[in-house]
């Protein structure tokens, strides 16, 4: 019969073997996250931390900032929503030049959060 102390060991190595096999965050969720970061930094002050178009910076507008929470707003494909970032008026700043390609897709992730809203669902 093994000692307990071996028969210990081995569980735990096991144990630590199953972990690698456990799923990690999903790609979804990271870009969701990351998206998260993009609009805080560059979004919140004029859209407002909830989207609402309710940011700080945003009392100096003549127009107020778009809600991003409508979700008739998030009905559209990813890619018509990054062409809207890219190439919105001012005050919206050159975004084109501030965001990267993968940054822009997980913006676009996350401002999906904040509407509810699938991708090109219709409500």
């Amino acid at each position: 019969m093994k000692s307990a102390p071996v028969v210990w060991a081995a569980m735990a190595a096991a144990g630590i073997v199953c972990l690698g096999f456990l799923p990690k965050e999903s790609r979804a969720e990271e870009q969701r996250s990351q998206g998260k970061e993009i609009y805080l930094a560059q979004c919140a002050m004029c859209h407002g931390e909830n989207g609402r178009g309710d940011g700080r910076a945003a009392l100096d507008f003549r127009t107020r900032p778009t809600d991003l929470t409508d979700p008739e707003l998030m009905t559209d494909s990813d890619g018509t929503l990054i062409r809207r970032i890219l190439h919105a008026p001012r005050p919206m700043p050159k975004f084109k030049d501030l965001l990267e390609e993968t940054e822009r897709h997980e913006l676009v992730t996350y401002l999906r959060t904040l509407s509810k809203t699938q991708v090109g669902v219709r409500r």
